[in-house]
């Protein structure tokens, strides 16, 4: 990850599910990557997966999952 406090790119705790087409976005010094598919999920998860990027050795925490499936989708934070 390159890490927008340091500008420094290094490498993190990967994520603990191999999904593609989700969506990122950042909030602070909060990373959350939500939604995408898998293999076995075609229609889309309703994971969301948070991390803080300034702790090195930081873990992603599972959060309160989305309604509905999505992937394919964008994200933005607005007035953060």
């Amino acid at each position: 990850n390159d890490n927008p406090f340091t500008g420094v790119w290094s490498s993190g705790t990967a994520l603990s599910v191999s999904a593609g087409f989700g969506a990122v976005a950042m909030c602070g010094s909060n990373l959350y990557y939500f939604g995408g598919n898998t293999s076995t999920t075609p229609s889309g998860l309703t994971s969301v997966y948070q991390i803080d990027v300034t702790v090195p050795t930081g873990t992603w925490n599972t959060k309160s999952s989305m309604p509905v499936g999505r992937w394919g989708h964008g994200a933005t934070i607005i007035n953060q």
